[in-house]
């Protein structure tokens, strides 16, 4: 089956004869105000999809490829020479580089729809090779590259979906020779190597398994278009040149190619087809022409495309913050407004991407060379946080089309503009169009503030009649509500720190008009109207200074309103500092030695500028909380205990553990490695399906429960950079034994390097009648060998056990602890019947048997 499927791969895959008659040139339907992309458009299949389309009359195809010299010059001309009134254009394109992906989906972030989206690029590398990133070349390029691609597209193709008539169409060209796939169908331990021990045509087999796994989860997941994978068929392409050059069964097979391969026009039907027909399907895997449900098993193992997916959202984590950019309505581009824009020219600005650190301050600086401004509006969460999103007012329409038309950077980010629907400037507390109150809402506090504080801040603007703050702070931030006595008191505040930052406890403070009017009376309201005039002899109140750290302000002592625990959240972290996990875990080590160190980043992969320290010792903690002086990038952090509860269990302490949220690719040796700092380990147990995939869970059994107790009461534990979850077993206690006692014994933890020899010469110092010293089979999968003893009786494996779980007998080879427990019989009971009759000859048989 090898070589013929290899023949197949070689000459890629099913005939192009039969399924649906499909002619292109009939069949396409007009293609009319549609906007196209292909990848590897620029020879092969995918020259002749972009020629085909161009010739129906699209509004726009782009064709992505690998950068060129002439930047697409050459390409586009011959495009245009076989369709003269052709739309075309050039975007450099390399699906082995992230970065490279980014930027071509930037240079579309203008386009106004797009309705066809061909991932057609591919490689077959025969030398084992990493793309930029690290991972094996076939994977990164067929599969991961085009993955990320289609993420950050996505926001475009379901804005295309909404618009009238639309059909949008996302086909990915795969391979027949996905069939070829390694055993167990992806070898996601080796995804990130060369993948050396893999042959040329199961890494390809590998990346085209994938991609059909993909296709059926945005199938899924996203209904409004059409999803599919396609198999071109077998074409003479470009693809095979280097397997020509270095395969000898190519080179045997490559005379009878004329005969058996089509030219490409004839191989990009099948693309066509999916992109056009509608008898598509989504999510279905076609056969040339149209011809469905020809993939293999694994394409629809749905456990095995859960777990890419997971792996996937993984490693794409932090490269998908386009994707939510590029979701916003498109602004007005070329000082004309777009036909799919969502709302009309208004002087009213929306922001996106917003640094979660931003100020109002940042904002107007940074919009304020595009003309004058009314007002800006940073919107906050319910706990005071900045959400990412905000909006400006000019004060004259061209300022707010110069701000649309350009790229606007804040703080160091991009920021997203597009015009606003005008009804939006109503009731915004950061406008001049916002009703004035005698409520003033503060966020983005410091957790640790109290009513004291924001009481003596505030106090020398006016009476203050109450401070209310929430029952439950939020565990990185908390926010407040000021409430003067009179309106013209909270105003000269609003209007005070709208021009000066203002900070407490090192976090930079948002104010705005609280909504919650309910306490103030309606004749406090300042008219909308009506021009705020200053406040006659009162005086400027003094730039707010803030006190320096570790020491809270006015003399206050380091507290906190957490117990003191192991476990430190930090907060503060600049959201693109210069340090990684381990320059953070170097700047918290001066106080005693870090367990772990983890980054928090939300669903988008943008980093949450906070972070969790866990140190060894309990007083190495409690002397960084109480010391607090830590600065990253010039920036002073902010220490405070972990308000996790403690962790509790339905089950009774024990000495073996129920670990959960193991890696899949993770080994014996990994867990051993992790968890050694704690005690010894008596036993590692993964557990593994029939076809020797991790499930994911594992038991390990310590020799002591204080051990045991330290891995359960620790949340920060991970084994292979992922935290997992430990719970104590209800299978052991201490006065309960797994097995009732037989004549066999099962001996594990032997050394890798111990033969069966060995192992045999070793147990004749027991001094018991044994009939076999068997050693296992070694399991590659696990860290160490096991074996079984067979005694004569018994009582006689009874009296060895008791004596090695009595500290009288120490089983130990090559420095290496072994453990025992009770087993099923190996030896048939007439070789014990036989053994017990004649105990005169037990050393002869067992000889004769091999048995010593």
């Amino acid at each position: 089956m090898g070589v013929f499927d290899m023949i197949k791969v070689s000459l890629f895959g099913a005939s192009n004869n039969g399924g649906i008659p499909f002619n292109p040139a009939t069949d396409i339907p007009s293609l009319e105000d549609k906007v196209i992309l292909v990848t590897g458009g620029a020879g092969g299949v995918g020259r002749e999809s972009v020629l085909e389309f161009a010739r129906h009359n699209p509004k726009h195809v782009y064709v992505a490829d690998l950068p060129q010299k002439d930047n697409g010059a050459a390409l586009l001309e011959g495009i245009r020479a076989s369709v003269p009134d052709a739309s075309v254009s050039f975007l450099p394109l390399d699906l082995g580089s992230f970065d490279a992906i980014q930027k071509m989906v930037e240079a579309l972030k203008n386009t106004e729809r797009l309705d066809i989206c061909l991932l057609n690029a591919g490689v077959m590398p025969v030398k084992p090779s990493t793309t930029k990133e690290g991972y094996e070349t076939a994977f990164g390029i067929n599969y991961l590259g085009h993955c990320l691609l289609a993420r950050l597209l996505m926001p475009k193709l379901l804005h295309t979906a909404t618009l009238p008539g639309a059909d949008v169409r996302l086909v990915f060209v795969s391979s027949e020779g996905h069939k070829m796939a390694p055993k167990g169908g992806i070898q996601f331990g080796k995804l990130k190597t060369p993948c050396q021990e893999l042959k040329y045509y199961q890494r390809y087999g590998q990346s085209k398994l994938c991609v059909n796994l993909l296709v059926r989860e945005l199938a899924a997941k996203h209904p409004e278009i059409k999803v599919s994978a396609v198999h071109p068929g077998r074409i003479a392409t470009g693809l095979a040149n280097e397997l020509v050059a270095q395969s000898l069964l190519v080179r045997l097979t490559k005379p009878l190619g004329p005969l058996l391969t089509v030219p490409p026009p004839q191989g990009a039907r099948n693309s066509l087809w999916a992109s056009t027909s509608p008898a598509v399907v989504s999510g279905k895997y076609y056969e040339p022409v149209g011809v469905a449900d020809k993939e293999s098993k694994l394409s629809r193992d749905e456990k095995l495309g859960k777990r890419l997916r997971e792996w996937t959202e993984e490693e794409l984590k932090g490269h998908l913050w386009l994707a939510t950019a590029l979701s916003l309505p498109i602004s007005r581009q070329n000082r004309a407004v777009s036909s799919t824009a969502q709302f009309p020219p208004s002087r009213l600005v929306h922001l996106s991407n917003l640094p979660w650190d931003v100020s109002e301050l940042a904002v107007r600086e940074a919009m304020n060379h595009f003309g004058e401004i009314d007002g800006v509006r940073i919107r906050l969460s319910t706990e005071g946080t900045v959400r990412g999103f905000g909006s400006v007012l000019f004060r004259t329409l061209e300022a707010a089309h110069g701000a649309c038309d350009a790229e606007v950077h804040i703080s160091g980010r991009r920021v997203y503009t597009a015009f606003l629907d005008p009804k939006f400037m109503v009731g915004a507390s950061k406008l001049p169009d916002s009703p004035r109150s005698s409520i003033i809402f503060v966020g983005n506090l410091h957790p640790a503030t109290n009513r004291e504080m924001l009481h003596e801040k505030f106090a020398s603007f006016g009476p203050i009649q109450q401070v209310q703050l929430p029952l439950c702070p939020g565990p990185t931030t908390t926010y407040a509500r000021v409430h003067f006595r009179r309106t013209e008191d909270a105003i000269a505040l609003y209007e005070y720190y709208r021009h000066e930052p203002l900070i407490m406890l090192n976090f930079t403070v948002v104010i705005a008009y609280s909504n919650r009017n309910a306490m103030v009376s309606p004749e406090r309201f300042n008219p909308v109207n009506q021009p705020i005039l200053p406040k006659p002899m009162r005086a400027k109140p003094p730039r707010p200074i803030v006190a320096p750290r570790p020491t809270m302000p006015d003399g206050l002592t380091r507290t906190s309103q957490f117990t003191p625990s192991k476990l430190l959240l930090v907060l503060n972290l600049p959201y693109k500092m210069s340090l990684d996990g381990d320059g953070l875990r170097k700047l918290f080590a001066r106080y005693g030695p870090v367990v772990r160190v983890r980054l928090i980043y939300d669903e988008h992969g943008f980093f949450e500028g906070r972070a969790f320290v866990l140190y060894e010792e309990l007083a190495d903690a409690v002397a960084a909380f109480n010391h607090n002086d830590f600065k990253v990038d010039g920036r002073q952090l902010t220490v405070d205990y972990s308000s996790r509860p403690p962790k509790t269990s339905k089950f009774p302490p024990s000495k073996q553990l129920h670990v959960r949220n193991i890696p899949y690719e993770a080994k014996e040796a990994d867990v051993r490695k992790e968890l050694k700092r704690y005690g010894r380990m008596e036993n590692v147990r993964l557990m593994f399906d029939k076809d020797k995939t991790n499930r994911g869970y594992g038991y390990v059994r310590f020799a002591t429960l204080e051990a045991a107790t330290a891995v359960f009461e620790n949340p920060e534990i991970s084994i292979l950079d992922r935290i997992v979850q430990t719970d104590y077993s209800e299978e052991l206690s201490d006065d309960t034994e797994r097995h009732a006692p037989t004549r066999t014994l099962f001996v594990g933890n032997v050394p890798l390097e111990v033969t069966a020899k060995q192992f045999r010469q070793y147990f004749r110092q027991l001094g018991r009648p044994l009939v076999a010293a068997r050693l296992g089979a070694h399991d590659p999968r696990l860290a160490a060998k096991y074996g079984h003893l067979d005694f004569v009786s018994v009582e006689d494996a009874v009296k060895v056990y008791e004596r090695v779980q009595a500290g009288k007998l120490k089983l130990a080879i090559e420095g290496q602890r072994l453990n025992l427990q009770y087993s099923k019989p190996r030896v048939h009971d007439q070789a014990m019947l036989l053994t017990r009759h004649n105990p005169t000859n037990y050393t002869r048989n067992c000889r004769l048997q091999g048995m010593f």
